[in-house]
C-alpha cells in the first residue's frame, strides 16, 4: 500500500494537481450546489431511449446511440437516477481532460483550455446535461490523439484505434460526418503518399466493417418500429427475423439519413446569428467564444499556408479539409453541435500553441504562462 501511493504521489505534479483542483470545484458548482430537473430535449431522451429493446432505435437526430447506451445501463443497474445520467457527459469531460493531460504538457496550454470552456456558456453548461455532445467530444478527442500519434510514430497500431475509433464515432450520431470526412479523408492522403495501399485491408476491417454492421442495427430497429407498430415484441421480431430485416432496412434508412430535420441549408447569415445573437437550445446565448476559436483556427490555416507552407502538416490538412466538407454538407447545425465542432478546433489550435512555445525561451513561456493563469 505505502509503494503503492508513493508511486501516485512522485507522478503527481503541480498540473496533475491543478487538473484535480479544477474539476473538484466543477463538479461542486454543478452538482452540489445546482438544482437539477430535465430541460429541453433531455426530456425526450429519457421518455424515448433509455430501454434495451428502443436506446438503437434512431426515430429522431436525439438519439446518440452511446449516450442511450449508457443511460440504460445506469437505469437497469440503479433505476431512474437523473444526476448519475447526466454525469454521463460529465465523466466525459474528465475523459477529455485525461486526453489533454496525455497529449500536452505545457501548463500554459492547461490554463487556455479551461479558459475556453469557462467562457462559453454552450462548452460549459453541456458538460452536466443528458445530452451525447459531450459522448462525441470525447470519441473525437481521443481520436485525434491517436492520429497524432500515428502522424509521429506512423505506426499501424495507432491507424487502426483510429479508424475503429472513427466508426463508434460514426456510429454514435449522423453529425459526427463533419468529422469523419475529413479524419479519413487525411488518413487516404498520408497513405497514399507513402504509397501504402495495403492499408485499404485494414481500412475495410476496422472502420467499414464495424460502421456498416452498426448502422444494418440501427436502420433494422428503426425501421420495424415503424413498419411493424402492432406487433413491437421480441419473439415476433426472433420468429420473423429475416422478413422484418428486409422489410425494415430502407424504411430505417430513410429515417436515420433523410430526416427533414436535418435539412438546415447552410447560410452565412444564420451562421452568424448562431454566434452572435444564440440559437435554440437550453442556455445558449451568443457564443463569441466559439466564434473566435473557430476564426482563429481558420487565420493560423490561411497564414501558414502563404507564408510558412514548409510547416503545414497533416491536421492542417484535416482543418482545412473540414471547411471545404462542412460546405459541401451545405447544412447549418444546430447551435448545440457546435460543441464537438469546438473540441475539434481546440485540439488543433493546442497542438499549434505547444509548437509555436517550444521555439520562443523560457522567460517568455514564463510571462505566457502566468497571463494565463491570472486570466483563468
Amino acid at each position: 500500500m505505502k509503494l503503492f501511493s508513493n508511486y501516485y504521489l512522485s507522478r503527481l505534479n503541480y498540473i496533475d494537481l491543478f487538473l484535480l483542483i479544477t474539476v473538484v470545484i466543477i463538479f461542486i458548482k454543478i452538482f452540489i450546489l445546482y438544482e437539477h430537473y430535465p430541460i429541453h430535449d433531455e426530456i425526450i431522451s429519457l421518455d424515448r431511449y433509455l430501454e434495451p429493446k428502443n436506446f438503437i432505435r434512431r426515430d429522431s437526430t436525439n438519439n446518440q446511440l452511446f449516450l442511450s447506451f449508457f443511460g440504460m445501463l445506469i437505469k437497469l443497474i440503479y433505476g431512474f437516477d437523473f444526476i448519475l445520467f447526466r454525469m454521463i457527459s460529465f465523466f466525459s469531460f474528465i475523459g477529455i481532460i485525461i486526453v489533454l493531460r496525455n497529449s500536452f504538457s505545457n501548463p500554459f496550454i492547461y490554463f487556455l483550455f479551461f479558459i475556453l470552456i469557462l467562457s462559453s456558456d454552450l462548452l460549459f453548461n453541456y458538460i452536466y446535461l443528458y445530452r451525447g455532445y459531450y459522448v462525441a467530444s470525447f470519441i473525437l478527442f481521443f481520436n485525434l490523439y491517436l492520429l497524432k500519434k500515428y502522424f509521429q510514430l506512423n505506426h499501424t497500431k495507432f491507424l487502426k484505434y483510429s479508424l475503429f475509433t472513427s466508426s463508434i464515432l460514426f456510429i454514435h450520431s449522423i453529425y459526427t460526418v463533419y468529422f469523419i470526412t475529413p479524419i479519413l479523408s487525411v488518413i487516404f492522403i498520408k497513405n497514399f503518399i507513402e504509397k501504402k495501399y495495403y492499408n485499404i485491408k485494414t481500412f475495410m476491417i476496422y472502420f467499414i466493417i464495424p460502421s456498416m454492421i452498426g448502422y444494418s442495427l440501427i436502420f433494422i430497429i428503426t425501421g420495424f418500429a415503424q413498419t411493424y407498430g402492432g406487433n413491437l415484441n421480441l419473439s415476433f421480431l426472433i420468429n420473423n427475423l429475416f422478413e422484418v430485416s428486409i422489410k425494415s432496412f430502407l424504411p430505417g434508412l430513410k429515417t436515420v439519413f433523410f430526416q427533414d430535420t436535418i435539412k438546415l441549408y447552410f447560410s452565412l447569415p444564420g451562421l452568424f446569428e448562431k454566434f452572435f445573437v444564440g440559437g435554440a437550445g437550453p442556455m445558449t446565448s451568443q457564443q463569441i467564444t466559439i466564434f473566435i476559436i473557430i476564426i482563429s483556427s481558420m487565420i493560423n490555416l490561411i497564414y501558414k499556408s502563404i507564408f510558412t507552407k514548409n510547416t503545414l502538416n497533416y491536421f492542417d490538412y484535416m482543418v482545412g479539409i473540414f471547411f471545404v466538407s462542412y460546405l459541401v454538407i451545405n447544412l447549418n447545425p444546430w447551435l448545440r453541435i457546435f460543441v464537438p465542432i469546438s473540441f475539434f478546433f481546440i485540439f488543433y489550435l493546442l497542438n499549434e500553441i505547444e509548437n509555436f512555445i517550444c521555439k520562443i525561451n523560457k522567460n517568455h513561456q514564463k510571462i505566457l504562462t502566468s497571463f494565463a493563469f491570472w486570466l483563468f
